[in-house]
C-alpha cells in the first residue's frame, strides 16, 4: 500500500519517491537544484510553477498495490492502482 500526499517542494529530499508527468520516481541528491534567483527549487529540472504547484510525495507502507489519497478537507480515497489514481486526478482538474 502507498501514500500520495501533495506537498511544497521544498519538502521534498533525496531518497522520496514522487510522482512526476506521470511516473513513480525516486528523487536523488542530485535531482534537486536549489536556485536562490529567479526559479528557486527544482526537481528533475521542473520548478513546480515557483512552488505554487504541489508535488505528489509516495510514501510506501506495504507491498501491495493499492494507492490511498488524503485530500486537504480531510477526505480520503482508495485506488486499486496508480493509473486508476492518476485518471481521477485529472478528471478532478478538468472539473475545476
Amino acid at each position: 500500500m502507498k501514500i500520495i500526499e501533495k506537498v511544497h517542494i521544498s519538502d521534498i529530499k533525496p531518497g522520496d519517491w514522487i510522482v512526476h508527468n506521470g511516473e513513480e520516481r525516486t528523487v536523488c541528491e542530485g535531482n534537486i537544484k536549489k536556485d536562490d534567483g529567479f526559479m528557486g527549487r527544482s526537481i528533475f529540472g521542473d520548478c513546480y510553477r515557483c512552488g505554487y504547484r504541489p508535488v505528489l510525495r509516495i510514501t510506501y507502507l506495504s507491498p501491495t498495490p493499492e494507492v490511498i489519497y488524503y485530500a486537504d478537507s480531510g477526505e480520503t480515497k482508495t485506488f486499486a492502482t496508480l493509473e486508476d489514481y492518476l485518471a481521477w486526478l485529472n478528471r478532478a482538474y478538468l472539473t475545476c
